[in-house]
């Protein structure tokens, strides 16, 4: 039996990325091999964050078989993958790795759709690629993962690796200068400035509405939540010109696209503004926690960031203006969890970003049983048992 285990690490999605990302250096530092299958989103960020991992990219078309052949060539002992809903490679890795007979771990990075996660269609038919661990962030996701069909003992809360990478960045990175980062960002830094977070209703390459399974437009081509992004956009914005005094100089607002997101639309409403007293930028490509640092405040609707943000500190505000009873759910976690400023309508926005920008004391989040702290120690313990099991039981 080898000395080292061999671990293939699968991420698509952004925040597959995010929460793999630290789980894999946790491997590293305990001499386990690390190697990692990639598209999407994901490939960037592995290959910019993770550059001490031989990273392969992979295409949607051939998934499947490129990870069977990489678990059969290179002897993996366990695949542990994120557990997006808006991609292939990660659904299909864990079904490759069913078939090769190794077993798979699948990270959860946020809360809600948990049978999209590990469903996909395929010729009409539903096709589930539940792993044999998942790891969840709290109880919440624990139940929810139960209630979309997985088996219990198949589940073990670890936290969440990514809000820990996240606290340990800003404790390590997170004091670059606000003129530094102003300057990056091409903002003045003696204004004040928000982030704001979008979300992808709109689908790269071309604009297709992202619709199905986890997707934020209905088979009617309605937005699931009552909005859309660029709507709560024009929200904001309009707000902070109304708070902004006559003859004065307004915020500047930075919006980060979302990595899946056709941007344009976001573009548009930018260059709509060029005369407003509130400056609008729109960045497709930066580093989400560098936005965080510069900002005095962070705003979105749902965004992971806003929670990330809100646990170092930040205001950070959820506009979700037209959410109704109809509604799935309230997508922003933070809301449930109390660290996000919940915001329903022009009059909680108003009296929201005139705080802002008066820098009025921001309100203070708490965490409810959220464990982040470990957290990527926690889910490289239950990839190694599982490596662990599969070796004894094969060797």
């Amino acid at each position: 039996m080898r000395d080292e285990a061999r671990v293939l690490a699968v991420a698509s999605d952004a925040g597959s990325a995010r929460v793999l990302i630290p789980v894999a250096r946790t491997m590293l530092t305990r001499g386990v091999g690390v190697r990692a299958a990639v598209s999407g989103p994901a490939e960037g960020i592995v290959r910019a964050e993770l550059p001490e991992v031989d990273s392969v990219p992979v295409r949607d078309e051939t998934a499947g078989a490129v990870v069977e052949e990489l678990i059969t060539r290179d002897r993996f002992d366990v695949i542990v993958t994120g557990a997006g809903s808006y991609n292939v490679l990660e659904h299909a890795a864990r079904l490759a790795a069913r078939a090769v007979g190794i077993p798979s771990v699948a990270v959860l990075d946020y809360w809600f759709e948990y049978h999209a996660r590990f469903h996909r269609g395929c010729d009409g038919i539903d096709v589930e690629s539940w792993p044999d661990l998942v790891c969840a962030l709290d109880d919440i996701t624990r139940q929810g993962v139960i209630a979309a069909g997985c088996p219990p003992d198949r589940i073990v809360v670890t936290g969440a690796p990514n809000l820990e990478a996240s606290q340990l960045w800003w404790r390590t990175d997170g004091h670059t200068s606000r003129r530094a980062l102003a300057e990056k960002f091409n903002v003045t830094p003696d204004r004040v400035v928000l982030a704001f977070f979008s979300e992808p209703y709109f689908a790269k390459p071309d604009g297709r509405l992202m619709d199905g399974a986890g997707g934020l437009y209905d088979s009617a081509g309605n937005p699931r939540f009552g909005y859309t992004a660029v709507q709560m956009l024009t929200c904001v914005v309009d707000a902070l010109e109304r708070a902004t005094l006559p003859g004065h100089t307004g915020p500047q607002v930075i919006v980060k696209a979302h990595p899946l997101e056709w941007a344009r639309p976001l573009h548009d409403f930018a260059a709509s503004r060029q005369s407003s007293p509130v400056s609008v930028v729109v960045v497709e490509d930066a580093n989400p926690k560098e936005l965080v640092a510069l900002a005095d405040a962070v705003v979105g609707m749902s965004s992971v960031t806003l929670l990330e943000a809100a646990l170092v500190g930040k205001t950070a505000v959820s506009v979700q203006i037209g959410l109704t009873d109809a509604a799935p759910f309230d997508p922003c976690i933070g809301n449930a969890l109390g660290m996000t400023v919940p915001v329903r309508d022009e009059h909680e926005l108003d009296t929201e970003m005139t705080a802002i920008i008066t820098g009025r004391t921001p309100r203070a989040g708490h965490t409810i049983g959220l464990q982040v702290d470990g957290a990527a120690a926690r889910v490289v313990d239950a990839v190694l048992r599982q490596a662990t099991f599969y070796r004894r039981t094969t060797a």
